[in-house]
C-alpha cells in the first residue's frame, strides 16, 4: 500500500483490468478516476451507476503539478493531461455524467457538493 505503479504498462493492462473487474462486480461503491475504458463507464452507467465528474481548468491543472512535482516528489503529470481532458470531454459528451464539480473550491465544498448529490 502506498506504492504508485511507475509501470505505465503494468498499471494499464493488469491493475486497472484487475480494479475495473473488482468493481463492475459491486453493487455499492465510489471509485474515483481521472480516466479509463470508455465500455466500462458506459456498462457502469447502464446498471444505475452515478458519474460525478470533478472539474479543474488548466492552469490551476498546471499550478498543482508543478507543486506536487517539488513539494511531493511527484512525476511530472503534463504529459498526460491531454489525454485526462479528452477522456472528461468524451465521457461528458456522451451524456454519462451526472453532477459537474468544480474541483478548485476548498475541499470541504466539494465533499459537501458531493454528499448533497448522493443524499447520504
Amino acid at each position: 500500500m502506498g506504492n504508485y505503479p511507475h509501470d505505465l504498462e503494468y498499471k494499464e493492462n493488469v491493475l486497472r483490468k484487475k480494479l475495473e473487474e473488482k468493481v463492475e462486480g459491486m453493487d455499492n461503491v465510489i471509485y474515483l478516476t481521472s480516466y479509463g475504458n470508455l465500455s466500462f463507464f458506459r456498462n457502469l452507467v447502464s446498471r444505475g451507476f452515478k458519474i460525478i465528474q470533478l472539474t479543474l481548468d488548466r492552469e490551476e491543472f498546471n499550478r498543482r503539478n508543478i507543486k506536487r512535482m517539488k513539494e511531493e516528489g511527484y512525476k511530472d503529470a503534463s504529459e498526460w493531461v491531454e489525454g485526462i481532458y479528452a477522456f472528461h470531454n468524451l465521457v461528458k459528451d456522451e451524456g454519462m455524467v451526472d453532477i459537474s464539480i468544480d474541483a478548485s473550491q476548498p475541499t470541504e465544498t466539494v465533499v459537501k457538493e458531493i454528499v448533497d448529490f448522493l443524499g447520504i
